[in-house]
């Protein structure tokens, strides 16, 4: 028995370990991660969120980064330090979570390799650091129940639940009906839900609390709150994600209806995670983009393959019985492959090492070729500041230049007429500024903003092209410009 204790222990150290190792190497700098950076960045730099700057996510990702970097410097290495804490954080969390659900290592293992399948790269962004923050408050619910210091378990969990709800408040919606679930169905005892809620209610107020004492009140409103809800277009429901999701909800459904009659008999903890789970799927359906659902399969994952071990018992058994090797070798492969299917698009992009003067980091060679070119020709932002449009938000942290403009990024949500011509009043008002315009590698490319093209092409000297060919014709305009009128 010992001999057994010492082998699992030894397998799941390796798995760490490689989970680790791809984290470092694999730290995703595109996407929700980049918009992160640029953040954090710019309240480096003593700019105000949502103040001095447009952002539609809440502020505890950013900030995070923004405190570790004047305790470390604006570096690469701080970047990917936090976001493979992170990412291994929520392997071992949720490792733990499906051991005691299925009751077995590789089962468990099992679970995380499904993880690795449909998640995407780890990257320092709002959505990874909620996932992990929405496990803590499941792993704190689960001792609760076994711990006779539940009262404490309860705040606990309720202040990563507040933290939660300053990171992205989809999951924090998700996770809280989940709750909710939870404790209705076993007609548990709902002060322990209210405690949990009222705790997280005082960790929120803090916040806003802060915020109308600062001024910042109303224009965190317009930008986190109202502007998602009015403004938001869907971003990228490309067709894996609308397989994933459906194919979760037919799950859940079917779940559901096994379960109806006898849900209380189930284990609790079954039930808790499950409820998550689906908390996560009904809010990803009303997030802009259902690929984020990808991410509630920190939860969704093991309770499948407990389903599955009730209908093909004899077929999982023969899963526990893989060697560690083989299913450390899985996870790596799995994790390998994951890094190339953020999308159909990204899936082809190479990756690339680029050297910048805030460290290294590997990029994709679009990112690379972009980066270097402006690295060699840093003389063109000699006392200027640098606006980046549509798509590079980490530019700026990159190449060490101060941002201006109101606007990180403009992704769809940004393209409508009136937010166009902000951009465009922004270059006219800053005459000390260069636009680094950036099409390749935004998300809906070729759909690009069209306003901000015509005002470039008619009213500013393009000094530097990022394309001697463009591949599409929209790409034309992707470059170092200037001098504008």
């Amino acid at each position: 028995m010992d001999v057994l204790l010492t082998r699992k222990r030894q397998t799941m150290l390796l798995a760490v370990l490689v989970l680790s190792l791809f984290a470092v190497i694999f730290t995703r700098w595109g996407g929700d991660g980049s918009v992160a950076i640029g953040e954090a960045h710019r309240l480096f730099l003593g700019q105000k969120m949502y103040v001095d700057f447009h952002s539609i996510h809440m502020p505890l990702t950013s900030s995070l980064l923004a405190l570790l970097f004047k305790l470390f410097g604006p570096n690469t290495w701080v970047v990917e330090a936090l976001a493979s804490l992170i990412y291994v954080a929520i392997i071992v969390l949720a490792f733990w979570l499906a051991r005691q659900l299925l009751k077995s290592s590789r089962l468990a293992f099992l679970s995380i390799i499904v993880l690795f399948v449909v998640s995407s790269m780890p990257s320092v962004n709002h959505n990874w650091l909620a996932v992990l923050l929405a496990l803590v408050v499941v792993v704190l619910l689960n001792l609760a129940r076994r711990s006779v210091h539940q009262r404490d378990y309860l705040v606990a969990s309720g202040l990563f639940l507040g933290f939660l709800a300053l990171t992205t408040l989809w999951q924090f919606s998700a996770v809280a009906l989940g709750l909710f679930l939870y404790f209705v169905a076993y007609k548990r005892n709902l002060k322990q839900l209210l405690t949990i809620f009222l705790v997280s209610a005082v960790i929120v107020s803090l916040f806003l609390l802060k915020l109308k004492l600062t001024g910042s009140f109303s224009a965190f409103f317009d930008n986190a709150i109202m502007f998602p809800l009015s403004g938001y277009q869907e971003a990228n429901a490309q067709f894996p994600a609308s397989v994933l999701f459906y194919s979760v909800g037919i799950f859940y459904a079917w779940y559901l209806f096994k379960i109806r009659e006898n849900i209380r008999s189930l284990p609790k903890d079954e039930f808790l995670i499950a409820a998550v789970g689906l908390g996560y799927w009904l809010f990803s359906f009303l997030n802009p983009s259902q690929g984020h659902l990808a991410l509630g399969f920190v939860f969704t994952a093991p309770v499948f393959i407990k389903s599955a071990s009730r209908y093909f018992p004899r077929k999982l058994a023969d899963v526990s019985f893989l060697s560690p090797i083989v299913i450390v070798t899985i996870i790596f492969l799995a994790g390998i492959f994951t890094a190339g299917v953020q999308t159909f698009k990204v899936m082809s992009i190479p990756k690339g090492l680029i050297k910048t003067p805030s460290g290294s980091a590997l990029v994709t060679t679009t990112q690379a070729a972009e980066t270097t070119l402006l690295k060699d020709n840093m003389g063109l932002f000699q006392g200027k500041k640098v606006l980046v449009v549509p798509w590079a938000p980490e530019l700026a942290f990159f190449l060490d230049l101060y941002p201006a403009g109101r606007y990180v990024y403009m992704g769809p949500e940004h393209y409508s007429k009136a937010i166009q011509q902000e951009v465009i009043s922004d270059i006219k008002n800053n005459k000390d500024v260069r636009v680094v315009y950036v099409a390749s590698l935004t998300p809906i490319f070729p759909y690009t903003p069209r306003q901000v093209e015509g005002f470039l092409d008619t009213h500013c000297e393009q000094l530097l092209a990022f394309w001697e060919q463009p591949y599409d014709l929209a790409l034309r305009f992707d470059g170092v410009w200037g001098n504008c009128r």
